[in-house]
């Protein structure tokens, strides 16, 4: 259980406060060119994942071991983040979207910084998910 346990404290933090301190800045949330109903879903998403974030620290440190059915409800909060994110990033070109509006966006190995970091939430995520599932 300490293994899903810390895996799904490593994915919360990702999937969370990694958002919160790139996307609140001028480049998401204080960008001037962004019209301001865009800001507003850009700020609930924020709010949203670091709910989730919360909910699945919490849940991944405070529910006890024989609590297993309880415990492994505590994965789906993730899930709800990653999924939705991996199908806007696989249909981006249907809608016009893009990873990122910045010419010099982070990359790591040649790949998007965002889809470097959910990715190894997801991992994390995934981890968690085997060790609390199989019990």
């Amino acid at each position: 259980m300490l293994v899903a346990r810390i895996s799904l404290t490593i994915s919360a933090f990702l999937f969370s406060v990694g958002p919160i301190v790139v996307d609140l800045s001028p480049s998401h949330v204080f960008n001037d060119a962004w019209p301001p109903h865009a800001r507003f879903h850009m700020v609930w998403l924020l709010v949203v994942l670091a709910v989730a974030g919360l909910a699945t620290f919490a849940g991944a440190w405070l529910i006890k071991d024989d609590q297993v059915k309880l415990f492994k409800l505590i994965t789906l909060p993730g899930w709800l983040v990653m999924i939705p994110f991996f199908v806007a990033v696989l249909t981006v070109g249907a809608y016009g979207g893009s990873l990122s509006d910045l010419p010099d966006a982070p990359k790591v190995f040649g790949v998007d910084g965002n889809i470097v970091g959910f990715s190894i939430s997801a991992m994390f995520q995934a981890i968690a998910t085997f060790y609390a599932w199989r019990r």
